[in-house]
């Protein structure tokens, strides 16, 4: 194989080869003792079969001997090449982990693929102090991340060469001899009726089936198509399932694992993977035949149940007795549907129950009930929740607490969401983000069924998250050295939740569907809003999106409340109120947290000087060309106005820049030598819209750029970014006013005086509104903050936004 991941080499189990050499080295024993007595037979046959019929018998035994001798000593050879390949694959396994293990405990953070970089609270710490000493020390911690990857990344390739070396002696011991007598031809579901598939499942609990049996049976599973599945087919499967039960399904997977190194055993587990998935969808087959989560073996159900049981401190993972065998049985199917092939997802109902599982292991592994340090419960969960993913329906039904019929279920999400954002994942959430990262994909999607789901499941999530308790859990802070916040735990996590949010942004800051072009995200007030804002800027990627996302919703409304008012159709003044609260929920959110975690200023304004980079960077993708793509003027009125931009457009925007930002460490250490390029605290003057005013008449080609004064244009005769502009000083080093001139050339392009007053008074008048939501007054206001985001003080009725 190639290089491994790490994750991959954790998963390794040496042993197998050693179970697999024993069992060869029992068959060659076996077939040894067997020759031996045909050979002394034989021999003694020239004493009572004499002539031509004797000597032929004679002549084939020997052909016959020679071949078995053949086979003897392959299997003499394969058991010895997977003696020495256990060994060497378990030595080349214990070196990386016990390197890995230095790396980590030394602060660094160690990728999937070997890479290392500096750990983001370190980071963090270096953001603050003496500057040119930080420099020094995080050059020195960076020349020291370089030699801890070329290390790991070293032993890393030790593995792969270890696992390549193994391979090849196998193979060379078998070289020339079939492993198994099957030869997958494409079409092996061809024909099956259920009565095949009781046979073939009969055969298996016998225990009379050869490998051959388990190798053909696997692949014709694997030959059923997702998206075609016929009723005979889908009666195949169930007749084969539930003849075979739970126990046989894993009893047939396990044997199926240690012919691993045949590709067509291969095929045959992810067939039976398969299987189980297609069984289980409801989308799959008809009338009696169609599929569903009651159709797969009842003990299989029983199994998935007891593990995602309602939480109990007494009864973690069921009775004491049985505790142990569920589990090794739930690690046995995890391993087991992992191998699906990625286009078969299970039903919808499945997959509900597989989250719910995943999420039952992380609660009992992450408060001490039920789960032995043996059990790679870290492997186990993945593997369930990644199943879970595949479907998702099911993650919508999980987000908003329904069952796979939309009833309501008899559990509660938060008992599934909470535990799974809690657990610290060793790939810092990526593969819990999963669960999230459709949502924002759907927000903008024209079929307005897949664009309602999608708002419903945002609005399910922030319900989620800005609950009090549940905030409070997720924004647990117990000093520098062990931040336990949503993104110190799980930064990728909450960088999925950011861009599954993103679109509804402007929903969260109570803008209305007419103006965000969103359908069906529910209503939520300023609290909690700040909640979920404040908790995605715990991670500067995740709130960098978010906060990015809602400036430039905010700056775009400016722009379209001047193309509006320009274009003679009269600009809805009320994008004022709503621009500024998106701002206002941005700045606070900044400071709730800093609230919420007690920091002090040094740490607040490093922090949110992490956020800036990525938000301004966001905002830009956002707005660049945004009303050319996206926008239709429209007459003004309360509830007439501009969609800012398609939810779509917002996505392709933010996905991308994800994708570079994940691949680079989230945390970035402002260059403190700029100055307040680009504070998301301080923004929101009056001149800041009124220049984003400007910027939109321009490219709706109401005003001409080369109007504009100089300082107004870089070399190439466009606008400069507004921060650039704000921060032009003169040869004393005194910042200067440049933006005199903009409301004559706002008013010289047509807007109208009036109308520009008003949009910049009820903006003014929206944040004065606001702030008595968070900010009661008669109370120190970092105290009334976070009192007020814990739950332990009242908004005082204020919880709504201005309209």
């Amino acid at each position: 194989m190639s290089t491994p991941t790490i994750s991959q080499v954790r998963q390794w189990d040496p042993e197998v080869l050693n179970t697999q050499a024993a069992e060869w080295e029992q068959k060659a024993t076996t077939l040894g003792d067997t020759m031996d007595a045909s050979a002394r037979a034989v021999d003694s046959s020239h004493h009572y079969w004499v002539g031509a019929g004797g000597d032929t018998m004679r002549d084939r035994h020997d052909e016959i001997h020679g071949d078995a001798r053949g086979v003897r000593k392959a299997l003499e050879d394969g058991a010895t090449a997977a003696h020495s390949g256990a060994t060497a694959i378990q030595t080349a396994k214990n070196t990386l982990l016990t390197q890995l293990a230095a790396v980590e405990n030394a602060k660094f953070v160690v990728s999937d693929t070997g890479e290392v970089r500096i750990d983001p609270s370190v980071l963090t710490q270096l953001a603050i102090g003496n500057r040119v000493a930080n420099q020094v020390t995080l050059a020195g911690l960076e020349a020291k991340a370089a030699q801890y990857q070329q290390t790991i990344q070293s032993a890393l390739a030790a593995c792969g060469a270890a696992d390549d070396s193994a391979e090849q002696a196998v193979n060379a011991a078998f070289a020339n001899l079939l492993t198994t007598q099957f030869t997958p031809t494409g079409d092996e579901a061809a024909g099956l009726t259920g009565e095949d598939g009781k046979r073939d499942a009969q055969l298996v609990a016998s225990g009379q089936a050869g490998n051959d049996d388990l190798v053909r049976i696997g692949n014709k599973l694997a030959g059923i198509q997702p998206g075609q599945v016929s009723d005979e087919e889908m009666d195949y499967l169930s007749r084969f399932y539930n003849t075979l039960g739970g126990q046989g399904v894993l009893g047939m997977s396990d044997r199926l694992t240690i012919l691993s190194l045949d590709p067509n055993a291969v095929r045959a587990e992810t067939g039976l993977a398969n299987g189980l998935y297609l069984l289980s969808d409801h989308d799959n087959g008809t009338g009696s035949h169609q599929g569903g989560y009651d159709k797969i073996p009842t003990d299989l159900q029983a199994m998935i149940g007891l593990g995602s049981q309602t939480p109990s401190y007494t009864n973690p993972l069921g009775s004491p007795v049985a505790n142990l065998q569920n589990l090794s049985d739930l690690q046995r199917l995890g391993n087991l549907v992992d191998k699906a092939d990625p286009k078969i997802k299970p039903g919808t109902q499945m997959g509900i129950e597989m989250d719910r599982v995943a999420a039952r292991l992380a609660l009992s592994v992450d408060s001490g009930m039920g789960v032995p340090p043996s059990f790679n419960a870290e492997n186990t969960m993945r593997e369930f929740l990644a199943g879970g993913e595949r479907n998702t329906d099911s993650s919508y039904h999980v987000l908003t607490g329904t069952n796979a019929d939309n009833t309501l279920a008899t559990w509660n999400r938060d008992t599934v969401v909470m535990p799974l954002l809690q657990h610290q994942w060793q790939d810092h959430g990526t593969q819990l983000g999963k669960m999230f990262d459709w949502i924002g994909q759907d927000a903008g999607s024209p079929d307005l069924d897949i664009a309602t789901r999608s708002a419903r499941a945002a609005s399910g999530l922030t319900e989620i998250l800005s609950a009090p308790g549940n905030y409070d859990s997720l924004m647990q802070h117990l000093g520098p050295h062990h931040d336990s916040t949503l993104g110190a735990v799980n930064p990728v996590a909450a960088q999925s939740i950011s861009t599954a949010l993103a679109p509804y942004a402007a929903g969260l800051a109570g803008v209305p569907e007419v103006v965000t072009g969103t359908h069906g995200f529910q209503s939520f007030g300023p609290v909690e809003a700040v909640r979920v804002f404040s908790l995605l800027d715990t991670d500067p990627t995740a709130g960098g999106i978010m906060n990015g996302t809602a400036m430039a919703q905010a700056q775009l409304m400016d722009k379209l409340f001047a193309a509006q008012d320009a274009s003679g159709l009269g600009g809805n003044t009320d994008l004022g109120i709503y621009s500024e609260h998106l701002r206002w929920l941005t700045q606070n959110g900044l400071t709730t947290e800093a609230a919420v975690r007690n920091l002090d200023a040094a740490q607040a304004a490093a922090l949110a000087n992490q956020q800036d980079a990525v938000a301004w960077k966001v905002k830009s993708e956002i707005v660049n060309g945004a009303i050319a793509v996206g926008a239709t003027v429209v007459p003004g009125g309360k509830e007439a106005a501009l969609v800012v931009t398609p939810a779509a457009k917002i996505m392709e925007a933010i996905l991308e820049h994800r994708v570079d930002t994940l691949h680079n460490p989230a945390i970035i250490i402002p260059d403190q030598t700029v100055g307040p390029h680009t504070n998301l605290i301080q923004s929101g003057t009056d001149h800041e819209r009124m220049y984003s005013m400007m910027q939109g008449l321009i490219e709706t080609g109401s005003l001409n750029p080369k109007a504009l004064p100089s300082e107004y244009l870089d070399g190439d005769g466009k606008t400069r970014p507004y921060v650039d502009v704000a921060n032009d000083v003169d040869t004393s080093g005194n910042r200067l006013n440049r933006f005199g001139p903009l409301e004559g050339i706002l008013t010289g392009a047509g807007v109208k005086d009036t109308d520009l007053t008003r949009y910049l008074s009820q903006a003014t008048g929206a944040e004065i509104h606001q702030d008595p939501s968070i900010h009661p007054p008669g109370i120190n206001p970092s105290d009334a903050t976070k009192g007020i985001m814990l739950g332990t003080l009242s908004p005082n009725g204020n919880d709504e936004w201005t309209q």
